[in-house]
């Protein structure tokens, strides 16, 4: 309760980004998917929590923000203490991590576990995790309209989060504990 007041967060959707606050994470194109998704869904909020930050592209993406107008639909919560994290993820319905490469993530395991829905990088890494529908969604983070739809998608089947949790937690104690 404390950090949705924290965060003004009433009863909206949440979409996690949590990454570092940097280009290669793509963060760009989740924040231009916001002005497609709330036409659809406007009670939807995406929050950007990070460990660390490239200061100058943290601005171009507040910039961004503003910019497109969607200041309302968009907290940059910045770091957080790692005791922290659980709540966040225990508070959003879907995570978005599409970096271009991965070599294994322990965000998405976190998120798996507690039960998010994940849009990830439809790479090899991440597709032995997520099968595209069953427990998460891929996509392909060069294509800004494909990013667009599977944030839809996901926040359109968000009664799935309970059977993708199911799954989800089984694969990563199986696999990932």
């Amino acid at each position: 309760k404390r950090l949705k007041k924290k965060l003004n967060i009433k009863n909206q959707k949440i979409v996690l980004s949590y990454r570092r606050m940097d280009s290669y994470f793509n963060m760009d194109k989740i924040i231009r998917s916001i002005p497609y998704i709330i036409k659809e869904y406007p009670d939807v909020l995406l929050v950007f929590m990070w460990g660390s930050a490239d200061k100058s592209y943290e601005k171009k993406m507040r910039n961004l923000v503003k910019k497109l107008k969607i200041s309302k639909y968009v907290r940059f919560a910045g770091y957080e203490d790692t005791r922290i994290v659980p709540i966040y993820l225990k508070m959003a319905d879907i995570m978005i991590m599409i970096p271009p490469t991965e070599g294994g993530s322990i965000s998405l395991f976190e998120s798996m576990a507690c039960g998010l829905i994940p849009i990830v990088s439809d790479i090899p890494t991440n597709q032995e995790w997520i099968k595209d529908g069953y427990n998460g969604f891929l996509v392909n983070v060069h294509d800004q309209e494909a990013i667009n739809l599977k944030i839809s998608k996901a926040l359109s089947n968000i009664r799935l989060k309970g059977k993708f949790h199911k799954f989800n937690k089984a694969i990563v104690q199986n696999k990932g504990d």
